[in-house]
């Protein structure tokens, strides 16, 4: 072996040492989250399978596959590898609002008698507009601020799409490390500063997701069955994700990165 190259396990160590302080919040509210997802869980009513209402059984599936999504995320970013963090909370986003969308047995059956492998379950736009409606109806929220909060979420799950397709936008700014001289491939961790945009960008997300699929899980089948505490939990992660994206525009400023893009 080489000895300039540096051991991969090394790498990832020293990755984790130097993200520690720059992803401590963002990895608090991950695990927040995702413990959070098993306390609800917990919370389900003691029954045979057969008496659980269709609907409740998919969101169990989809909410355990967002478990493990959103910790398998938490430790990329972690380790140094925020484009496959953020790879995989666009799948999180994906599962969030699909929960939303499970409204009722008919819905569910849906789902699982879907057979398409080509194409995903429901048009992403819609299952977003479908489930903030839900929201701005019980808010009184007016047509126009949902139609553009539709907009800024949907470009939210686009901006990770960028990152899951490897869309030259994106892909050309990571890969390389340089220096005056020199540049070469980078394989392993990724420290750098826009490396770091992109885990926070994904970690906060990933805990809005959360809340999305916890909130209206928990409201459209858990009413009156969790405790108070359990739900002021949930309402947390969503006060969490907003002073992390505050922390992000100080940081950042809200300048698109790809103007005209979209």
């Amino acid at each position: 072996m080489d000895s300039n190259i540096e051991y991969l396990p090394d790498a990832e160590f020293k990755a984790m040492q130097l993200l520690q302080d720059e992803l401590k919040e963002h990895l608090n509210l991950a695990e927040f989250a995702h413990d959070t997802i098993s306390l609800v869980l917990e919370h389900l009513p003691d029954k045979p399978i057969r008496e659980v209402p269709l609907s409740v059984r998919v969101k169990i599936n989809l909410l355990t596959r967002m478990f493990n999504d959103l910790r398998s995320a938490s430790l990329l970013a972690q380790r140094g590898y925020a484009l496959q963090a953020a790879s995989l909370v666009s799948s999180i986003c994906e599962v969030a609002y699909t929960v939303s969308t499970i409204a009722d047995e008919e819905v569910a059956r849906e789902w699982i008698e879907y057979g398409d492998p080509t194409r995903s379950f429901k048009d992403m736009k819609n299952m977003i507009r479908d489930a903030l409606s839900r929201v701005a109806e019980k808010e009184g929220v007016d047509d126009s601020s949902l139609a553009k909060q539709v907009d800024i979420e949907y470009k939210v799950y686009r901006q990770l799409c960028l990152v899951k397709h490897a869309n030259p936008i994106l892909q050309s700014e990571h890969g390389f490390w340089e220096d005056d001289d020199n540049m070469g491939p980078l394989t392993g961790p990724d420290t750098c500063e826009e490396a770091v945009r992109v885990a926070w960008f994904a970690l906060e997300h990933a805990a809005g997701f959360t809340f999305v699929a916890l909130a209206t899980f928990v409201q459209g089948n858990l009413s009156g069955l969790i405790p108070v505490q359990l739900w002021e939990r949930i309402v947390e992660i969503g006060n969490r994700r907003k002073k992390l994206e505050a922390q992000a525009k100080q940081r950042w400023g809200t300048e698109d990165p790809f103007p005209g893009k979209w």
